[in-house]
């Protein structure tokens, strides 16, 4: 009982933070999701660290603290894209990092830094692009807003409709309890809170939101999947323990990183951007 107090709450609280910060402006969605970022990122090196590679974490930090914030400026106006040069002089950091560790496998190493700053930091930096979508003014949170709704909807469902009717396994051999019916019941009421979000919140056609809560809910399963895989492989529960009763970021972001750059790509193209 007080374990499932505790997983509600820092749920509850976790909610909050996130739509919260994007309600509250531009400025409290850029350092919350900037330290979203970086507390990921240093999660899924620390995994890797685990299975044996060496990424160069404070390199990976930097890169992908810098790639968040030269997202942000450039998204929001405050530069323009000249500022991506910058990235093209830090980038060769992690090379020349690794010359003088002088280890073996070196390119690795590299490739599991890098790895990092696509997985983690690249999705959450295309946020910026949509809070400010290209050829529009201002700070609009709205279509995050959104997904997270759909992304919450979706997970909502499949837990109730899993523990209620679950009967068939989805990936028996990556998670023993993701069913069939779960991911039913997910997407149903991620289709009701599509029809909801078209109705009262961000009216378009639609099937636009409708395909949108089948992106977040697909796309979703799969980053799950792609997270219990590492977990298993190295024979963990939770990526960290930052959150009480969920574990760590990656656990509550870990369908995301998949799941908004699918959403990002279709949102833009079925409104014309």
């Amino acid at each position: 009982m007080k374990s499932l107090l505790t997983r509600t709450l820092t749920g509850a609280l976790f909610v909050v933070i996130v739509a919260g910060s994007l309600w509250c402006g531009s400025i409290w969605y850029g350092l919350v999701f900037l330290l979203v970022t970086l507390f990921t990122l240093r999660e899924f090196y620390h995994l890797m660290n685990l299975t044996g590679y060496k990424p160069q974490k404070y390199t990976g930090l930097v890169l992908g603290a810098a790639i968040f914030a030269v997202s942000y400026a450039h998204a929001s106006h405050h530069a323009s894209q000249h500022i991506y040069f910058l990235l093209l002089v830090l980038f060769p950091a992690v090379y020349i990092t690794e010359l003088f560790y002088r280890r073996s496998e070196p390119f690795h190493h590299i490739a599991v830094t890098v790895l990092g700053i696509i997985y983690v930091a690249l999705p959450f930096s295309l946020m910026n692009y949509m809070v400010f979508i290209p050829g529009t003014e201002g700070y609009n949170p709205a279509p995050v807003h959104a997904f997270f709704f759909l992304l919450w909807s979706f997970d909502t469902g499949a837990y109730l409709a899993g523990i209620t009717a679950g009967r068939h396994l989805l990936w028996p051999s990556v998670s023993p309890r993701k069913t069939w019916e779960g991911i039913i019941g997910g997407l149903l009421l991620a289709a009701l809170t599509a029809v909801l979000i078209e109705r009262y919140f961000l009216p378009s056609a639609i099937w636009v939101w409708l395909v949108s809560a089948v992106i977040a809910g697909v796309a979703g399963t799969f980053g799950d999947l792609t997270e219990s895989t590492l977990k298993r492989s190295l024979g963990l529960k939770d990526s960290g323990n930052i959150l009480p009763g969920h574990g760590g970021l990656m656990d509550r972001f870990d369908s995301t990183l998949l799941a908004f750059p699918v959403y990002f790509a279709w949102y833009m193209l079925s409104n014309g951007f």
